[in-house]
């Protein structure tokens, strides 16, 4: 959507990169012939591979990194070859300026141990709190696989949609136990940050919450961040997904790109056409729990504004042809328009910047966005705006 992208570019701020030197070596058992190879972003956020010979188990490694960098060490025989490479022939590990050492524990590269990084070291102690508060999560997500294969195998066997509609409500409650596990993990994360400005771990651990966390919060907690951590890689990254975020909020009064699209029935449905009627870009998926469980209320406003002049064009992301009839079907959603979302180039999740599901858009009888609601929790805001255009209790 050209009008997005251009407010896009209003809210991002180039800032200097910052080239710091790291010197990274250590030792490792090895036999004759076997290679060390590092990956890593380099002070310009780009993926950068370095390789040495190991010389009696030792190896050096030098080069600039942009605050911190994830990195991997490989250890290999020449020549490399990436399906070769098992887990125990690699170490995980946060790369940042300075003089970091790496030893194998015991001779195994993937339980090497990294001094000389300040950032792997409150890594480290962090994901011990998580894995501490994460007890009993393996046994929960060891159910939803199970649960999940068995889907798969029922699909497969054409079990109908009886037999996997139930199982899918398995995986639901499943995925219920699973909840305050990660609510739990998210207020862990939230504290560190809070309490953590300076450092760089704080923009890493935030990155996966630019899209769901309010983000008039994530810009007051991108603002206490020190400017080493701001201009770092992982900062640049949470500044350009605030930038996304807040350019997907200005799309208020700016005409609705229009787009053509099959229905579930396979007759067309194009934007174009409902001018004089306010629209209702309802982003989901057979997938996404709380879409699911926000459709009832989605229903009782369409019962309730439809004929004052209100459709709902649900538009399904990510997802199986036969998931997504099979949840229009269960949910009883036959009652609007439902499209299912294509690939890029022509994604309307893409155009319509829509990275949290669900996500609504509402449209006016002129055809322009008036509103835009992300997560279930924007529920209250859009059913406020409804009853102030139709006027209906």
């Amino acid at each position: 959507m050209k009008r997005i992208n251009f407010f896009l570019l209003l809210f991002c701020t180039v800032l200097k990169v910052n080239a710091q030197n790291f010197t990274f070596s250590g030792k490792i058992d090895s036999t004759e012939g076997m290679s060390a190879r590092l990956t890593y972003f380099n002070d310009k956020g780009v993926y950068t591979i370095d390789s040495c010979a190991l010389e009696n188990g030792n190896f050096s490694f030098k080069g600039l990194v942009n605050g911190v960098s994830n990195a991997f060490l490989i250890v290999y025989k020449a020549p490399y070859i990436a399906k070769d490479i098992h887990q125990s022939d690699y170490a995980h590990f946060l790369l940042e300026a300075g003089v970091i050492t790496g030893t194998a524990v015991n001779g195994h590269i993937n339980g090497l141990k990294v001094t000389g990084s300040k950032s792997q070291n409150e890594s480290l102690a962090l994901h011990a709190q998580i894995n501490e508060a994460n007890k009993g999560l393996a046994d929960v997500m060891k159910s939803y696989g199970a649960v999940a294969l068995e889907i798969e195998a029922a699909k497969k066997a054409n079990k109908g949609d009886k037999k996997i509609d139930s199982l899918n409500e398995t995986l639901t409650a499943i995925l219920r136990q699973r909840e305050p596990f990660v609510k739990k993990y998210e207020e862990i994360i939230s504290k560190f940050i809070a309490t953590h400005p300076n450092s760089y771990i704080s923009a890493i651990e935030m990155s996966p919450y630019t899209s769901t966390w309010p983000v008039d919060s994530l810009q007051v907690i991108f603002d206490r961040f020190s400017p080493a951590v701001k201009k770092s890689t992982p900062g640049l990254g949470v500044q350009k997904a605030i930038s996304t975020r807040l350019a997907a909020n200005i799309i208020n009064n700016v005409k609705a790109e229009n787009f053509t699209a099959y229905d579930v029935n396979g007759k067309s449905v194009s934007l174009a056409n409902f001018k004089g009627k306010y629209v209702l870009l309802d982003f989901w998926g057979s997938w996404c729990v709380p879409c699911r469980e926000s459709t009832p209320h989605l229903i009782l406003l369409f019962n309730k504004y439809h004929r004052a002049g209100l459709d709902v064009i649900a538009i399904a992301a990510n997802d199986k042809p036969d998931d997504w009839r099979r949840a229009i079907k269960k949910d009883n959603t036959g009652i609007w328009y439902n499209v299912l979302d294509k690939d890029k180039p022509n994604s309307l999740t893409e155009t319509y910047s829509v990275n949290l599901f669900p996500t609504k858009i509402l449209i006016d009888n002129e055809g322009t966005i008036i509103g835009r609601y992300d997560g279930t929790q924007a529920a209250n805001a859009l059913d406020s705006k409804l009853a102030e255009i139709f006027g209906v209790k």
